[in-house]
């Protein structure tokens, strides 16, 4: 991963969750493992394990509680990044919305879709292609959907025409159910 030479944005994640941190007894370490937030060049924050020479295979155990203790509060401040991996999509789609009406999920995935399609259209950087594609094929759509649908509304964002998302709310109700039965989902749960 490369990592953005300013961290603005860790310091300003780290500031404006002082009190949470310290309400929540979150350290910033353990014996031999320093937990540090960088910024990757993509703009996203990361939790990294720094882990010294010496540290045990216990002590990075230990640790790795913690870091997913910083990772649950970045993914309360930054949101979850739908076209970082399967697992954020499945979080945002399960535990991540709390709640929230299928129908409000797909919303929410067809902006980041249109958002993705947008960045493409505005920088011509393949990753924003490919975080869209990645939404849309993670909801079961086909490749030639995909490829047909990210062609047209490339199109349309250029002529200032209203995008309409692939993703409703059956599509996320029956992903949510399928992935529920699975053993990743029950992994994670178990973290």
């Amino acid at each position: 991963m490369k990592i953005s030479e300013d961290q603005e944005k860790a310091r300003d994640f780290m500031w404006s969750t002082e009190s949470i941190r310290n309400k929540m007894k979150i350290t910033d370490g353990l014996p031999g493992v320093l937990i540090r937030i960088i910024e990757g060049a993509d703009g996203h924050l990361h939790v990294m394990m720094e882990i010294g020479e010496d540290t045990t295979d216990k002590q990075i155990r230990q640790a790795s509680y913690l870091a997913r203790q910083w990772r649950d509060l970045l993914l309360a401040y930054q949101g979850t990044w739908i076209g970082g991996g399967v697992n954020q999509a499945y979080f945002f789609m399960t535990e991540g919305a709390f709640g929230k009406k299928p129908s409000t999920i797909a919303k929410y995935l067809n902006k980041r879709i249109e958002k993705h399609l947008r960045e493409y259209n505005k920088t011509a950087d393949p990753i924003y292609l490919d975080r869209a594609k990645g939404i849309m094929q993670l909801m079961g759509l086909t490749d030639a959907f995909i490829e047909e649908f990210c062609k047209e509304t490339t199109y349309y964002i250029t002529q200032n025409v209203a995008v309409i998302g692939p993703i409703n709310w059956r599509m996320v109700e029956q992903k949510k159910r399928h992935w529920k039965a699975t053993k990743e989902y029950k992994n994670i749960k178990d973290d």
